[in-house]
């Protein structure tokens, strides 16, 4: 047992220094190899769960993003921290070099012509959450609401904005800067629908007892990836070989039902 722990960790700490040559031999590869040196990589976290959140009381941030990103750097004995940020300003800060990738950030070509994008961690569905109403039934189709009388809450920056406002665009949307914010507005009957991707909507509805959620047809949804600066190439690499590994040996998974199927 012994012996299989000493090559283990001799075969971890090659990995660790071929990655170091690499990423600072080669071009695009300056992230990578400082992260490595620090044993520190960066984090943008912005406040949605259950994809992101911070214990007011400890400052520990849990959700599927932070649990995703320590197991893909605690494998070559990276620490992870986090800056806050919200998905309107996140290439922003990317850009700026205040953190260095963020997780749950949905690939779209408006956004690719401004960072990069890992391989999908997961397809994530768009839909609607509604409060119950008895008189009012669920939205089955996209095309029952398009009407300027339906009032619809999104978010700020995030890439259900573009999906939602493209398949129904006579509808009166409210865009506000949280989740938190849309939801207030939908418990407050100031909206008729909240529009979210399926891991907000999933948790959203698991704890509000009066809300229903529905996936109208045709089915929209989104890849969510981690994204990081342009031209960063080993680290892009490198987080799409670790990315593939951790989705086929079912930690991925087993991080996204944790925190959607509790």
């Amino acid at each position: 047992m012994a012996g299989n722990t000493t090559k283990n960790v001799s075969v971890a700490t090659m990995i660790v220094a071929v990655l170091s040559v690499s990423a600072t031999a080669q071009d695009g590869g300056k992230d990578l190899g400082r992260i490595l040196a620090q044993k520190i990589v960066r984090v943008g976290a912005v406040d949605a769960f259950p994809s992101y959140r911070q214990d007011l009381a400890s400052g520990k941030w849990e959700g599927i993003f932070p649990e995703s990103a320590e197991a893909l750097f605690g494998a070559i004995g990276v620490k992870v921290e986090y800056v806050p940020t919200d998905w309107g300003t996140a290439a922003a800060g990317l850009q700026s070099g205040r953190f260095d990738l963020i997780g749950g950030y949905s690939a779209t070509p408006e956004r690719a012509l401004a960072v990069a994008f890992t391989i999908p961690a997961a397809r994530v569905g768009v839909g609607l959450a509604a409060i119950r109403d008895e008189k009012k039934g669920l939205a089955e189709n996209w095309a029952d609401i398009n009407k300027p009388e339906v009032r619809i809450a999104l978010v700020d920056g995030s890439a259900t904005v573009r999906m939602v406002q493209r398949i129904v665009p006579k509808v009166t949307y409210v865009v506000v800067k949280s989740e938190d914010a849309a939801i207030l507005e939908l418990e407050s009957g100031r909206v008729d629908y909240f529009a979210a991707p399926e891991s907000s909507l999933t948790r959203y509805g698991q704890v509000r007892r009066n809300v229903r959620v529905s996936y109208p047809k045709p089915e929209i949804g989104q890849n969510s990836t981690f994204a990081l600066r342009k031209g960063e190439r080993d680290l892009q690499e490198w987080l799409n070989v670790s990315l593939g590994a951790l989705i086929a040996d079912g930690t991925i998974p087993a991080i996204r039902a944790k925190f959607l199927n509790p």
